[in-house]
């Protein structure tokens, strides 16, 4: 009976980790985690339902540990395959998106998930009724007790399965390469079911694809390597069926870095073009002591983008310099949620009359990366090491909730709110307890995703949800403000050959939005002007282009649009700002 009892375990382990790693590659294609987790380990309980009806109907088809032995060679092979065939079918959406096919990549992508989701599902489902019989077969008449152990160890298998899934599997290998390794134990139990019924056939059959398993997960690193240098590079291929699925070499490369929060990749081009570098010159001055390898490096949390090295500085100057012009004076002390990379600190650190920063992020992979890694430090000039500077590895939202130090300015530099687990920070419920951490006249200083100069669309509904949000915070008035840059740029026109439509589209694509949020009315006249070095983007003229648009953006209560973590209104769709709960 003990060999039954640790094979529920096992088998109940293996079978909860293939549905969490096919939930885990569809969200990082997908985005917004919650949506997709949730659908994937609805769509395996349902297979679970259906495996185990299916079982039922045939148990009177031969003895069960046979049929347990074939159930487990068919969820080796799909298991360990699963993440594969999801990826592939991401690699083939996307090519048909490039087409002009994007429906059919989506429905190819997710009919994949969803059919690899259910096919586990319902093997997974046909063990628990077969083990039950094993069970009873071995030791007839306790029938109830011994149902009862079976059910214990394989809820405890799920329980393993689900500590394991983040604490081990996310910071320490690839989702190809974990199916592998999980489709390998689920192999090795399969030749435990033979040896325990002394069986002499079938050993081929489950050692052959043991073996398979362990040369999938040896060659699993180069297979997702190829899948990752498509996922970025795609676009530079020939959109000619050979052509776009063969492997090649790229004219740059993909350096992924996991923890077990994100991951990190950092997409390198080896070269952004003349047109491109000769545009960003007209509008960032140039340093010699600017790393030139880096100009091509773009960073990707979750496959999500975050920000370009080659003009960074326009959304970081803005965002850190347009506040403090605004405020009409130095802050002394300033508090950072996120912003581990350190390059919006390493704006803030310009002012010397800034005595006290503290800096909070959840991901202390990240933030060594930018504070060790010298080419990235290289980015942010050292900031992390600023003896100005303190920085807290935790969570953003359980560092406000406890009553603490208060500062003059505030900044929330967090990723995009497109998943329901980011809208947290971005709620009433985090911004009230912000609000205790400002000092009277200060401000807080927000990234503000999706709003842009025209209120409208989606940048009407972001902008109805955070000014609601953050006045139904307390605080007293919301302003707006963007990182727009001049479009009377003489160079760039040149550039442009005098084509001032493309330059529009240029510089909106450059255009980021942003709120201040003041615990008091706020200031009333003209901004500051900026009196401080090393500034390569902002100033005065682009302090005031940056502020004209506000008046457009002005507040109107609607109780609604408030933005709770008991109803959270991210992400929003595009087209009316209402709210998107699917892709």
């Amino acid at each position: 009976m003990n060999f039954i009892y640790l094979l529920s375990f096992v088998l109940a382990f293996c079978a909860l980790l293939y549905e969490l790693l096919i939930a885990r590659v569809v969200s990082l294609w997908a985005v917004n985690n919650t949506v997709w987790y949730a659908l994937v380990v609805g769509i395996f309980i349902g297979g679970m339902g259906t495996g185990a009806w299916l079982t039922e109907r045939g148990q009177k088809v031969g003895a069960a540990w046979p049929r347990l032995f074939r159930i487990e060679l068919w969820l080796v092979f799909a298991g360990g395959l699963c993440v594969l065939a999801v990826y592939a079918a991401g690699l083939a959406g996307l090519y048909l998106g490039l087409c002009g096919f994007e429906s059919w990549g989506r429905i190819l992508f997710f009919g994949t998930a969803f059919v690899a989701a259910l096919s586990v599902g319902v093997g997974a489902g046909m063990e628990l009724p077969l083990l039950l019989s094993m069970a009873d077969e071995q030791a007839p008449g306790v029938s109830g007790e011994k149902a009862g152990a079976v059910l214990f160890m394989d809820y405890a298998g799920s329980l393993a399965a689900g500590l394991a899934f983040p604490l081990v599997i996310i910071p320490w290998m690839s989702v190809m390469a974990a199916a592998a390794l999980v489709a390998c134990v689920n192999g090795m139990a399969a030749l435990g079911l033979l040896w325990h019924y002394r069986s002499a056939s079938g050993h081929k059959r489950a050692w052959s694809l043991v073996f398979l398993m362990a040369a999938f997960y040896c060659v699993s690193p180069g297979i997702e390597g190829y899948f990752t240098s498509k996922y970025y590079f795609s676009f530079q291929d020939d959109l000619a069926l050979a052509m776009f699925f063969k492997p090649r070499v790229y004219p740059g490369r993909v350096e992924r870095l996991r923890s077990p929060y994100q991951i990190l990749d950092l997409v390198v081009a080896d070269d952004i073009g003349p047109d491109a570098r000769g545009l960003l010159k007209a509008y960032i001055k140039g340093d010699p002591s600017d790393d030139k390898s880096l100009e091509g490096m773009v960073l990707f949390l979750n496959n999500d983008f975050q920000f370009a090295a080659s003009f960074e500085r326009i959304y970081h100057e803005t965002f850190a310099h347009v506040p403090v012009a605004v405020l009409g004076r130095v802050p002394e002390s300033v508090l950072i949620l996120g912003g581990g990379d350190g390059l919006l600190l390493r704006e803030v650190l310009k002012y010397p009359g800034v005595r006290q920063v503290v800096l909070v992020d959840i991901d202390p992979k990240v933030l060594g990366a930018f504070k060790n890694v010298r080419a990235l430090a290289s980015l942010n000039h050292n900031a992390l090491r600023d003896p100005r500077v303190t920085v807290v590895t935790q969570d953003a939202y359980q560092y406000v909730r406890r009553p603490g130090e208060s500062y003059e300015m505030v900044f929330c530099d967090f990723p995009n709110p497109d998943d329901y687990d980011l809208a947290k920070l971005y709620s009433r419920e985090f911004y009230r307890f912000l609000r205790s951490h400002v000092k009277p006249g200060g401000l807080v200083a927000v990234d503000a995703p999706g709003l842009s100069q025209e209120n409208g669309g989606e940048s009407r509904g972001m902008w109805a949800v955070l000014s609601n949000t953050l006045q139904a915070a307390g605080f007293a008035s919301v302003r707006p403000f963007f990182s727009q840059l001049e479009e009377d740029n003489k160079e760039a026109l040149s550039l442009m050959e005098g084509n001032k439509e493309a330059l529009h589209g240029y510089v909106d694509g450059l255009t980021s939005g942003f709120l201040m949020a003041f615990v008091d009315q706020g200031p009333s006249g003209e901004p500051r002007p900026l009196n401080v070095a090393g500034l390569r983007v902002i100033n005065d003229a682009r302090v005031r282009l940056s502020l004209e648009r506000a008046a457009r953006f002005s507040f109107y209560h609607d109780p609604v649009a408030v933005n709770s973590i008991l109803r959270p209104l991210f992400p929003l769709r595009g087209d009316s700002g209402k709210i998107r709960s699917a892709y």
